[in-house]
């Protein structure tokens, strides 16, 4: 079956795609000794998927790879949170 993205999975597609993910980075921790993981899900242009079919990218790591973040992590402020909140439960 093919979907797009995310928001056309159902969850036990999506279930299904994330549990191989997992089997996958568990392989590349073992076979390649790698220190950490980095899977990412895009979807949709504005979430940065550039291939529309459903698949995650699972990446092998390491402490001096080079690969960085493309955003800083700062915490959200209160008001912030609640504000979200608001949104999400109206």
């Amino acid at each position: 079956m093919h979907v797009k993205d995310i928001h056309e999975a159902d969850a036990e597609t999506y279930g299904r795609v994330a549990s191989t993910a997992k089997s996958v980075a568990d392989l590349l921790l073992v076979q390649l000794g790698s220190e950490g993981t980095t899977v990412f899900q895009m979807s949709r242009e504005a979430g940065w998927q550039t291939v529309f079919h459903l698949h995650m990218h699972v990446i092998p790591r390491w402490e001096s790879d080079g690969l960085h973040k493309p955003w800083d992590i700062a915490p959200a402020t209160e008001s912030d949170l609640l504000e979200v909140l608001q949104q999400i439960t109206k």
